[in-house]
């Protein structure tokens, strides 16, 4: 097989490494689609702009589990994947920290997912 890839390893290592989105980019995503501002999604969702930015950013280390429902809802995407990309966000601005806390809440430490709703 000519061409960019010359085997199905190298084509499925590129297809992994492309980048997955983050809270930030759904979200902004969804205010540019109907075109509505950033004030008013966060009186459709009922949280306040501290704790949004705080989630999306990662910067905040304990949540309301219901603002991320409440996200969840808002972006319309499965409540395990926006706990997903917020865990990865978390992870990443605290390393140290939160290592153990993430692997338990994935359930890695028992080899079975751990359900969070």
């Amino acid at each position: 097989m000519e061409g960019r890839f010359n085997d199905i390893d190298a084509y499925l290592d590129s297809l992994l490494k492309a980048e997955k989105p983050t809270l930030q980019s759904l979200f902004d995503k969804k205010l540019i689609d109907p075109k509505i501002g950033q004030t008013t999604a966060l009186d459709i969702m009922g949280v306040q702009s501290r704790a949004i930015k705080g989630i999306l950013a990662g910067s905040q280390k304990l949540v309301d589990v219901r603002n991320l429902i409440k996200l969840a809802n808002f972006l319309q995407l499965p409540k395990e994947q926006i706990i997903e990309l917020f865990l990865e966000i978390i992870e990443k601005n605290f390393p140290t920290n939160n290592r153990l806390i993430v692997s338990l809440l994935r359930g890695s430490e028992r080899g079975s997912p751990a359900t969070f709703l």
